[in-house]
């Protein structure tokens, strides 16, 4: 069996740990239906208990918010982070859905906070009630504007658990149920709980990471000792490990969830030979398996029915050996360490206890671990994904939309350019329409907007160079041009850009191809380079800029580790 290497902080981690007590949690009973039934808006009997006040930090509610863009009121979107955060955890995510063009319908978003209480379980009164009561005050000003009163919940991390605790009766005086709800998506949650649940080695690691970086590494895990630690523990359909923590509840009938989970590849290389490829099964946090988790065990009994199928998304991402080893906060945790572990084998049980510490460096410089998945300037792709999953729930937004236009008419749009030829083709998302001069020698891809009711011809080289200023349809229409099979090393040296071209590149190799993209190896006679390219509208091969493409998540998903992660 192939040994792997991983860095991990050990003597100094082993000297904290015993002396940290790990006890259950004693409030458990505190959280049981306090509050006599009786009929909520969602006509379903609640006994949950009350919350007992609002975060301050929570996004104001007012109908205010919800000013038509296109005749079209903005769907809500309610974003909830995780253990050791607040509302500040999701606001750049938040930021991003909201001014993004490749949201189908406009949305406007609404940060929840509990970072009061992050460091308790997600079905206490302050998390679950609290969150349904803020989910109601959304979705009533969202129908006092016009819109249908359902709402999309994003929850990161045990935000996803809060999510569910906050739709049930039992743990909720005025749950959320799918008269609210139109939709759910989970990001890193732990359905099935996380390895690093009530073992004294993720305390261990917690407690270091506090006093070497003051924060505890914001998101990252549990407080240590606290109640999210304690009840994280793994759990499966037999044993709900939970210990006398309540188990998550099943979202009402009807509601649509889409679970996103984040998987690492950790590449030792030597002198630019690769020695091996290790995938982690999860963000270094939760396992793969515990994000998509929702079903069929992840609650109590058999899921009921008419519970939504979840739409499951993989979020795919490497970290190199030599990454992990010039971080700055991993480089913290060895000098703070005695000694370092190495030869650890992630293929026996990954994330299990033996190999915690090691992956606590992992989730420190990973693009999509559990505490940047959620970044869209770390993990674009994650962002399109949960782009995507809000677009899957909006369709009913859409078809309020403007119908698609004639040739005749985006006929008149393109003369603004000096093009007066009939456009053929045409497709339409939204408030977008593409199609193709076929007028030309070579035809070539239009893109139109609809611009106070009036369509507008568009730079299709500028919308292309960002796959999130556009709906992914209309990208794929415009911008993934198919090419006529993968170019030859011949054609791709005469794509490179001046820039490669004065640096010696002599010889490209290890061509790989997908829809629209290449990605090789340009060689000169002292080293080797990654490069990209892309076939244009004009039918040509041309050399992209690597970060520029990656960074905006517009390079294929199958192309990504070798094109966006080869550092």
């Amino acid at each position: 069996m192939i040994r792997r290497l991983l860095i991990v902080a050990v003597a100094a981690i082993t000297l904290i740990a015993p002396s940290i007590a790990v006890s259950t949690p004693t409030y458990a009973a505190a959280e049981r239906p306090s509050v006599s039934p009786k009929l909520t808006a969602a006509s379903s009997l609640s006994s949950g208990p009350a919350c007992p006040s609002q975060s301050s930090h929570n996004t104001q509610v007012s109908t205010v918010s919800f000013a038509p863009h296109g005749g079209i009121v903005p769907r809500p979107v309610v974003f909830v982070h995780g253990w050791d955060s607040n509302y500040l955890g999701l606001s750049d995510l938040a930021a991003r859905i909201d001014t993004s063009p490749a949201v189908h319908s406009p949305v406007v978003s609404f940060l929840f906070d509990y970072g009061a209480n992050s460091g308790h379980w997600a079905s206490v009164p302050a998390i679950a009630s609290c969150l349904a009561d803020f989910i109601h005050a959304v979705s009533a000003a969202y129908k006092n504007a016009g819109g249908n009163g359902k709402t999309i919940l994003i929850g990161h991390s045990m935000g996803g658990l809060a999510i569910r605790f906050a739709t049930s009766a039992t743990y909720a005086a005025n749950p959320a149920g799918s008269d609210v709800v139109g939709g759910v998506i989970t990001v890193d949650t732990p359905h099935l709980g996380s390895p690093w649940g009530g073992t004294v080695e993720a305390v261990g690691i917690q407690t270091f990471t506090q006093v070497k970086n003051g924060n505890g590494g914001e998101g990252l895990l549990p407080l240590p000792n606290s109640d999210a630690q304690r009840c994280l523990v793994e759990h499966h359909s037999t044993i709900h490990a939970y210990g006398l923590c309540a188990t998550p509840t099943w979202l009402p009938a009807g509601i649509p969830i889409t679970e996103i989970a984040g998987d690492i590849t950790v590449h030792r290389d030597i002198f630019g030979v690769e020695l091996y490829a290790d995938d982690t099964q999860g963000d270094a946090i939760v396992t793969k398996d515990s994000s998509l988790g929702y079903l069929p065990s992840s609650g109590t009994g058999a899921p009921p029915t008419g519970t939504s199928t979840p739409t499951k998304k993989v979020d795919q991402c490497d970290v190199t050996f030599g990454q992990l080893m010039s971080n700055p906060l991993t480089s913290t945790l060895n000098a703070f360490a005695d000694g370092v572990l190495i030869a650890v084998d992630l293929g026996v049980t990954p994330l299990a206890a033996p190999i915690q510490k090691d992956l606590a460096a992992v989730a420190l410089v990973a693009d999509c671990s559990h505490t940047n998945i959620t970044n869209p300037a770390a993990d674009p792709a994650a962002t399109i994904d949960v782009i995507n999953a809000i677009n899957a729930t909006v369709s009913d937004d859409i078809t309020a939309r403007t119908t698609c236009p004639t040739s005749d008419v985006l006929r008149e749009a393109s003369a603004q350019y000096g093009h007066s030829g009939p456009v053929s083709g045409i497709k339409c998302d939204g408030p977008y329409a593409v199609g193709t001069y076929t007028d030309l020698i070579v035809p070539v891809q239009a893109i139109f907007l609809l611009n106070a009711g009036k369509w507008e011809a568009q730079y299709v080289n500028h919308l292309c160079s960002d796959r999130t200023s556009i709906p992914a349809d209309v990208w794929t229409w415009a911008c993934a041009v198919p090419a006529p099979g993968c170019p030859s090393a011949g054609t791709l040296l005469g794509a490179l850009s001046p820039a490669h071209q004065a640096d010696g590149i002599t010889d490209i190799k290890r061509i790989r191809c997908e829809d629209s993209f290449a990605v090789a190896a340009g060689e000169t006679p002292t080293y080797a380079e990654v490069l990209l390219f892309r076939y244009d509208s004009t039918q040509r091969w041309e050399e992209v800029d690597t970060a520029e493409m990656c960074g905006k998540g517009s390079v294929p998903e199958s192309l990504m580790q070798e094109a966006c992660h080869s550092g």
